[in-house]
């Protein structure tokens, strides 16, 4: 085994196989190696003695209890158009937002939105998080009157 440096290229060898890469890349391929081995260990801890470790919780809550976004997806009452209409990345935000307004109401609402608003950001169309801001938004005025009014 070797190991030389010129400017910032590194050479590694082992048995007559070399690997010429800059230091830049040998860095992210480390990083990117402890990420996963955390990963391989945060999800072994999840399934020994976490929410994966039994069957019934391991089913996420939107798939378990059938949630059609839980805002009724055939009712465009909430959407303005029809389910068939709004993309799927979106309608897939608007389902975990809503399973999250109705089955988690230690979270705050405002936290719900905000978080769906930025998977819709990262994931969605152009302008997609605004779309999910106003729906999710007229859904909290529904399912928590209380919360929805008292923060406004």
């Amino acid at each position: 085994m070797q190991a030389s440096s010129s400017g910032s290229i590194l050479t590694w060898g082992i048995a007559g196989s070399t690997a010429k890469l800059s230091l830049e890349h040998w860095v992210n391929d480390g990083l990117m190696a402890l990420f996963f081995l955390l990963l391989g260990l945060e999800l072994k801890r999840e399934f020994l003695v976490g929410q994966l470790s039994q069957p019934g919780r391991a089913a996420s809550g939107v798939a378990k209890r059938g949630y059609s976004s839980g805002l009724s997806l055939g009712d465009s009452s909430f959407f303005g158009r029809r389910a068939y209409a709004i993309d799927p990345v979106e309608r897939a935000i608007l389902r975990v937002g809503a399973y999250e307004l109705i089955e988690h109401p230690e979270i705050p609402y405002r936290v719900v939105i905000n978080e769906a608003v930025e998977l819709a950001k990262t994931f969605g169309a152009e302008k997609g998080h605004r779309y999910v801001n106003g729906v999710l938004d007229k859904a909290a005025r529904t399912l928590r009157p209380l919360e929805a009014t008292a923060g406004r």
